[in-house]
């Protein structure tokens, strides 16, 4: 039976044309850059781009239009078949469309001109011949329909520079060179390609088909940034902005990218969540086998940790993942009793649940020709639902009253108080604007370290507290908890939400130099919980006096003095010798020491041994007198004599007191020195210092008190007032005395003692 079948071509409508002129890819920036294409294609060898907001032109010196015949083939007609070698962009012979629409048009080259402006001709255009206006070449220029504002400009600038980068001609804007072809330093350069790896740019891989640009390439898809360039044509659609998968040059290309991709993936001490998730990408889509990144760091926990899946397998515990925003995800995750996923980690490897990601992770294994121990692994793979996981877990957050607190944690409670209160004028001042102080309250829980409403309170755990007890380090911990709390600007008690913006605004605030937040914070907070600890009379830990010194780290004391006048000049050098650092405002001596050793301030009694015998008097000889007596009492005492007969003579002879000399000779601490140079006209009157344990302690020639400065009369009394009146330093005394008798609270005993203490036998002792 014959076939009545008929054979017809398909035709196109002429509206075709409207599209190819409006419909392609179009922006003023890819349509000049069809013209600088096109001037390649004429083999041109530089191309001139002059433009402003209301017009522009680009002159090259190629071959232009030769003829009317040509005109009429080339330029007229869409679409015309290029033979093999003659274009090397116009493989459609379409691009030249994208310029009409923006505004009316003239090309002219060598003896013609044409003329197009489809808001009034239509999709056509006007062709004259002008032998005495030649011009060698082709020069295209144009009035805008539409003015381009000057951010418009801009941008029209900055996208050109970019989609000709690389072009193989001079290219000029304005008159400014904008090709690096000759400047630029390539990681691969062979027959097929040129490839600049940028990992510092971090926008993913820009790629140009012989120099101009085709189109961006996201991070995620290879965890790469470069600039690509090829050294022939791409296959591309019309559009020119996207390749075409089974191209083999494309394949070459992919093929470079693929293996810097793991190169990188291997390297990277820590790798990028770019990198990660071009990696899971390419073992989805069987171009990266799963074996060659069994080692590498591919899934993501709850708490954003990334692991491996040989430690993933090797850690022989369930796997689950938690919904969104969970507390008890990060505490079952913290005690490591099974691995947590985070919540958005199937979605990457387009499963929806567990049981589908090791269906999907066995197919990868067996598609990669993996060992049999990785399938066996997988298949073994243990998980389980999170509701059945996280059953026996108390997720309430319990707040305590203030008078269930015992005093220890109490004293916490007010050091952390004390440390929000600097916390919010610190982060008032970083980010200009007032942020209102949070009320700290003291909480319990087994899912959260602290929580807060957003705007009111912090609640602290209570275990948290004792973190004081560990030291200063234990403070910073504190003052980063706090201000991981102060960046949640709304409630966290019914979940545990950080995104990007949360992570960034804790980063910049903890690592700030400008009105630094946390070291200033501890500090407040670990000083207010001594004096805390003081005041409730609890005693401060071993640990925070081993590693903190108050009021400054490593033993050192400040000590400030009062000044009658100058300095003399044997003091100045007395102080000079010893290891203090000492500067001097007015009438008073600042001075700072970092030790007690007594073997540091030997050099002042040997300083006066030798301003002794060089006025001529000789300094007794201990050893020959210990030598010629038995006994060790009786020759201490003859030595003590003959110290005191040559004090006496040479205090006499140089105007000093003898008692000033004797305690500079037997001077062993920074408080024997300053006591000393308090009994003498050397012009330091009294001084004071603070102690660890919160004591104030004043002295001059002829006292040294030590007392709590919380004793609020002393505390507010200078030093020089005690150097100048025996009765407050009687009344001290008295005070401290009266302190000692009350802490006996027996009465008979403490009547006992008292009828002792007045005993004439004890009064002796207390005066020797």
């Amino acid at each position: 039976m014959q076939s009545n079948s008929v054979f017809h071509e398909f035709e196109v409508d002429k509206s075709i044309i409207t599209d190819l002129i409006h419909a392609q890819n179009g922006t003023v920036s890819t349509a000049l850059r069809e013209l600088v294409m096109n001037a390649i294609d004429a083999g041109s060898k530089r191309c001139d781009i002059q433009i402003n907001s209301s017009s522009f032109s680009v002159a090259d010196t190629g071959e232009g239009f030769k003829s009317k015949e040509n005109i009429e083939k080339v330029f007229k007609r869409f679409g015309e078949p290029h033979k093999e070698g003659d274009a090397v962009f116009g493989r459609f012979r379409i691009g030249r469309g994208q310029i009409m629409s923006f505004g009316a048009i003239t090309w002219h080259s060598n003896n013609f001109k044409m003329h197009t402006d489809v808001r009034q001709f239509g999709n056509g255009f006007k062709l004259e011949e002008k032998p005495k206006e030649h011009y060698s070449g082709c020069h295209v220029s144009g009035c805008f329909y539409e003015e381009l504002s000057q951010w418009d400009l801009l941008n029209v600038k900055t996208d050109l520079i970019k989609l000709v980068k690389y072009a193989d001609l001079v290219v000029t804007i304005n008159g400014v060179d904008i090709t690096e072809t000759q400047s630029t330093q390539w990681d691969i350069d062979d027959d097929d390609v040129k490839i600049k790896w940028t990992p510092n740019r971090r926008d993913g891989i820009h790629l140009y088909s012989l120099g101009v640009f085709v189109k961006n390439i996201e991070r995620y898809r290879y965890g790469l940034d470069a600039d690509i360039v090829t050294k022939r044509a791409l296959t591309l659609n019309m559009a020119r902005n996207e390749i075409n998968d089974i191209d083999p040059l494309w394949k070459i290309i992919d093929g470079h990218l693929k293996a810097q991709s793991l190169i990188i993936a291997n390297k990277k001490q820590r790798m990028t969540e770019d990198t990660r998730k071009s990696m899971i990408y390419q073992i989805i889509s069987g171009e990266v086998s799963l074996v060659d990144v069994f080692n590498l760091p591919l899934v993501r926990d709850c708490r954003g940790q990334c692991v491996s899946f040989k430690t993933l397998l090797s850690r022989s515990m369930p796997v689950s993942i938690a919904p969104d925003k969970s507390r008890v995800a990060d505490t079952i995750a913290s005690r490591k009793t099974a691995t947590i996923l985070h919540h958005d980690e199937l979605r990457l490897w387009e499963v929806n649940s567990l049981e589908e990601w090791q269906d999907i992770l066995i197919h990868c294994a067996i598609m990669s020709n993996a060992p049999s121990w990785v399938r066996r692994y997988l298949s073994q793979f243990c998980w389980i639902e999170f509701d059945d996981l996280k059953q026996g877990f108390n997720e309430s957050l319990t707040i305590l009253k203030p008078s269930s607190l015992s005093p220890r944690i109490s004293a916490g409670k007010n050091a952390l108080s004390y440390a929000s209160k600097i916390m919010s004028k610190r982060l008032s001042k970083h980010n200009n604007e007032a942020i209102s102080v949070r009320k700290i309250l003291i909480g319990e829980s087994t899912v959260a370290d602290g929580w807060t409403d957003g705007l009111s309170y912090i609640a602290i755990n209570k275990k948290m507290v004792a973190l004081l007890d560990n030291g200063y380090y234990g403070a910073v911990q504190l003052a980063l908890l706090l201000l991981h709390e102060y960046c949640h600007d709304t409630q966290d008690y019914g979940s545990h939400e950080h995104d990007f913006a949360f992570y960034e605004r804790f980063h910049d605030l903890s690592s700030t130099y400008h009105n630094e937040i946390i070291g200033h914070t501890a500090t407040s907070m670990f000083k207010r919980y001594q004096d805390e600890l003081v005041q409730k009379n609890e005693s401060l830990p071993k640990e925070v006096k081993r590693n903190f010194k108050y009021p400054i780290i490593n033993n050192t004391i400040d000590l400030t003095g009062t000044l009658e006048g100058a300095l003399t000049p044997l003091a100045k050098q007395l102080l000079d010798m010893s290891p203090i650092r000492y500067r001097i405002r007015g009438n008073t001596i600042h001075a700072v020491y970092k030790s007690w050793d007594g073997t540091k301030y030997n050099k002042i009694p040997k300083f006066i041994e030798s301003l002794i015998e060089k006025s001529g008097i000789k300094c007794p000889d201990e050893k020959f007198i210990s030598r010629m007596t038995d006994d060790y009492k009786k020759a201490n005492k003859i030595i003590i004599k003959e110290w005191d007969k040559v004090y006496e003579e040479y205090a006499l002879k140089e105007n000093i007191s003898v008692n000033f000399l004797k305690k500079l000779h037997g001077c062993y601490s920074p408080e024997s020195l300053f006591k000393a140079l308090c009994s003498d006209s050397s012009g330091l009157k009294s001084f004071e210092y603070r102690s660890l344990i919160n004591t104030r302690t004043i002295g001059s020639s002829s006292y040294l008190h030590t007392f709590k400065s919380t004793d609020w009369q002393m505390e507010r009394t200078p030093s020089f007032q005690f150097a100048n009146s025996s009765a407050l330093r009687t009344e001290y005394a008295l005070n401290g005395i009266k302190r000692i008798i009350n802490g006996i609270t027996e009465t008979t005993e403490r009547e006992l003692f008292i009828k002792t203490f007045l005993t004439d036998n004890l009064r002796n002792q207390i005066n020797n």
